[in-house]
Formats: structure tokens, sequence, C-alpha cells
């Protein structure tokens, strides 16, 4: 069905058959319900604990040898963004996610290359979402930081996120 049918449907429900048809929503999905929980009572901090809980999980785990992903963190802030949150938290949890990703990965050495990749390409989500938001100058710290930790890793990743540093910020980090 599509967006237009759908909105074409809804019109012609009655407003009880409205509220029956989301009310059936909220308890058949959690992506749904999780949604109209936030947006009848927004509180973006509650929300980004989450997340962090999704991060600390997926990169401090409480066991070694395990295989470093970014999966679970990415999926946890991807819903967290489609709930529209203020940006200035939506780009802490990102960070701290990076931020988590290369700490556990110093710990544990030796990163896989396609690991290192996902470094380099959560930076570049990063660099670019707080450019577009208008964050850049706030963030302007720990997004050096995370140039030269990223660049730690080798595989030649940090040529890539210093370009996107310089192209953002005007200088080398």
């Amino acid at each position: 069905m599509s967006k237009t049918e759908v909105k074409k449907y809804i019109k012609e429900l009655g407003a009880d058959s409205l509220r029956q048809m989301i009310l059936d929503l909220y308890s058949y999905s959690s992506e749904a319900k999780e949604f109209l929980d936030y947006h009848a009572n927004p509180d973006d901090q509650k929300m980004a604990a989450k997340c962090i809980e999704v991060i600390d999980r997926e990169f401090r785990p409480s066991y070694h040898y395990r295989r470093l992903t970014f999966g679970k963190s990415k999926k946890a802030i991807s819903n967290f963004k489609k709930l529209d949150p203020h940006p200035g938290i939506l780009a802490d949890v990102m960070i701290y996610m990076l931020t988590s990703a290369v700490e556990t990965a110093g710990i544990w050495g030796n990163v896989e290359e396609s690991f290192a990749n996902s470094l380099g390409n959560n930076y570049k989500a990063i660099i670019e979402f707080l450019a577009k938001q208008g964050l850049l100058d706030e963030y302007k710290r720990a997004m050096t930081e995370l140039a030269h930790d990223v660049d730690s890793f080798g595989y030649g990743v940090g040529f890539g996120v210093y370009d996107l540093y310089e192209k953002h910020y005007g200088v080398r980090p």
C-alpha cells in the first residue's frame, strides 16, 4: 500500500476507528510503541541513555574474544534519529559510540581492516551530521581527538578522516 493510499484510507476512517487502529498498532509493534511513547512524552535524555546502554553492551562487553562490529549501536542510533531528537543530544550519542569503539579497539588491539574502515565511515557520518546541523564549532575538540584516534588504527583510514576534517574545519587536525 502506498503512502497516498494510506492517507486516503485514514481520511475514510472515523475517529473511533482511527483511535482503535493506533491502539492496535501500539500493541503489535515495539517500534510503534516506542514512537508513540516518545511523542506522548518526549524525553531525549531517556532515549539517549537507552542508546548508550546498547553501545556499552556492544563495545564494553564483559567477555573478550568477540568480533567488534557497529551493527547494534548503529541501529539504536538510527531508531533514535527517527524520533527527531535535539541535534546536540544525537551528536553526543554518535560521538560516544565512536569513542567507545576506538577505546575498546585500542584495548583489544589489532583490529580487522573492515572494522578500521567502519571507524572511518562513522567518523564521516558524524562530521557530516555536525556540519548539516551547524554544530562543527561546538564539537571541534571531540572531532580532533577522534581523527587522531581513528588514524592510529592504520589501513589508510586516517588519510580519509584527515581529509574530512580539513574539508570541514579548513585545517589538518
